[in-house]
């Protein structure tokens, strides 16, 4: 059945999301927050400057009036991690009750390390919530590339219904009722995207990228099981699979961080110089406070954030991982 789905946030994620509601036959508006966005849209039939080259069909309506917005079925919701709860703040007043909201950004809020599902339940706490996450570079599924993901409600019935009518063709989505599973895979394998970058960087090898993105994975079930989430779900699109996608390819935005780092950049030149959507350079932040305040054992978490804040050497934090007591791989 068609429904009026809004994708928040003119983004190429964002984007890509629209592209992909109006190939699953939906009546499809984006949301964008500056002018300049909507008017490039319009002009060119194109965003130019986040998928150059990706015409967007006239039957996708472009706004800036976040209450026109709102009044979807079905919101997308694509602001950034550390943005999401001032924007949840101007959504409530528009927000109809049964309207269901699907968070589709990754990430953990810095100054509370809180979730993003954890900010809209403080500031939106009768919103009917999901998450949709996997492995998916928004090039790809703008131009309707084959790819799939994960949606998680808190009834699988509901998933169900979502997934239903966002999947198409060329975009297979799996429901899931695990909404802590997903999202914590989303937001951790970021850190260890960036890890991997590091590693590649600075030419330590193949086998110790591979070694570090599996033990990586073990570190994203044990912060994840802790919060409550299912260890299965990690091995599934939302965990095993993003995780997969973004420590292997430098279009990874965390993997090319890291491998920019890993050949002698500096954080604070990445940041300044236009890497300043790269989310597990902030969430790598937040976990590391989270693990030291309920004691969870991460130690490649907190190496990237040595790395990364502390100006610590690669080769050190390398060393200091290699070198630690033996434990079974699996506790």
């Amino acid at each position: 059945m068609t429904k009026k789905v809004t994708v928040l946030g003119a983004g190429a994620w964002g984007t890509a999301l629209a592209l992909q509601a109006h190939y699953a036959d939906n009546d499809v508006t984006l949301w964008a927050y500056l002018q300049e966005e909507k008017d490039d849209i319009d002009q060119h039939g194109e965003n130019k400057g986040r998928l150059p080259g990706v015409k967007i069909p006239q039957d996708i309506s472009v706004t800036c009036d976040l209450a026109k917005a709102a009044q979807g079925d079905v919101l997308l919701v694509v602001t950034p991690a550390q943005a999401i709860r001032g924007f949840l703040t101007s959504l409530k007043e528009h927000l109809k009750p049964e309207t269901m909201v699907v968070f589709c950004s990754k990430g953990i809020e810095i100054s509370t390390g809180a979730l993003i599902t954890d900010i809209c339940a403080e500031v939106i706490p009768t919103a009917s919530i999901a998450i949709l996450s996997g492995p998916n570079f928004a090039t790809e599924i703008a131009m309707g590339a084959p790819g799939a993901a994960t949606l998680a409600a808190k009834t699988l019935e509901k998933a169900e219904e979502l997934a239903t009518l966002l999947s198409s063709p060329t975009f297979r989505v799996y429901p899931s009722d695990d909404i802590m599973g997903v999202q914590v895979g989303g937001a951790l394998k970021n850190v260890v995207a960036i890890a991997s970058g590091l590693v590649t960087g600075a030419n330590f090898g193949e086998n110790l990228r591979a070694a570090l993105i599996t033990r990586g994975l073990e570190e994203m079930v044990r912060f994840g099981v802790r919060r409550g989430a299912k260890r299965e779900t990690f091995m599934g699109l939302s965990g095993m699979g993003d995780l997969i996608l973004c420590s292997m390819s430098t279009t990874s935005r965390n993997m090319n961080f890291g491998f920019k780092l890993g050949q002698g950049g500096s954080t604070k030149a990445l940041l300044d110089g236009g890497h300043v959507l790269t989310e597990g350079a902030h969430t790598v932040k937040a976990v590391r406070q989270l693990t030291q305040e309920h004691s969870i054992d991460m130690p490649i978490c907190e190496a990237v954030y040595r790395v990364l804040y502390e100006g610590k050497e690669i080769k050190g934090e390398l060393a200091t991982l290699l070198m630690r007591p033996a434990v079974p791989e699996i506790v």
